[in-house]
């Protein structure tokens, strides 16, 4: 009876550690495919706000692959008097034996850490504290959507502490573009 028992148990833990690994590498897997298709091309994302009071008129994205598994990102404002300033310098890596990757961010207004899930290949879901230069610090939640090869969707909430509720921001669309005006280069 005690041998039949330690076999069940024996079983129930090869499976457990097999259902583990293969939801690790599920998500491997999926972050890969995510990466593949936001360097596709030369990794260029252009998001035009429709506030026509903002000082600018594009926000862009780089991003390109080191080594295969680790995502390396700009992201740029292009103001309407055609200056480029950058914002943020992005930093993406798995960590072995997790079903998440390492999200790192960080500029001149503040750095950011925080950790990314993939439940599949077209969606990215983020979660990182933000904190600025001034020593504010805050929650952020980001969903990024592949809507199709050359449309992505990015859904944002921040914590809000005084309400104590994550508080939904407004949708931004990022296009796929393989030449940009120069104009708006970063």
């Amino acid at each position: 009876m005690n041998k039949a028992i330690y076999t069940i148990i024996a079983t129930i833990l090869i499976l457990t550690i097999s259902c583990a690994e293969t939801k690790t590498s599920m998500s491997v897997d999926n972050s890969k495919r995510f990466f593949a298709k936001l360097t596709k091309g030369n990794g260029t994302w252009v998001h035009y706000p429709n506030d026509s009071t903002m000082a600018f008129n594009a926000f862009i994205m780089r991003f390109n692959l080191d080594k295969g598994d680790t995502l390396n990102g700009l992201i740029s404002g292009a103001t309407k008097a055609g200056d480029t300033l950058l914002f943020w310098n992005v930093k993406e890596y798995g960590t072995l034996g997790k079903d998440s990757t390492v999200f790192q961010q960080s500029g001149q207004v503040g750095k950011a850490l925080g950790s990314c899930f993939f439940p599949d290949s077209l969606t990215r879901k983020a979660q990182f504290t933000l904190a600025y230069s001034n020593g504010v610090t805050q929650e952020h939640k980001d969903t990024h959507t592949f809507l199709n090869d050359s449309t992505m969707l990015t859904e944002s909430e921040i914590f809000d502490n005084e309400i104590q509720e994550w508080v939904k921001q407004p949708n931004a669309i990022w296009t796929f573009e393989q030449h940009i005006n120069h104009q708006n280069r970063p």
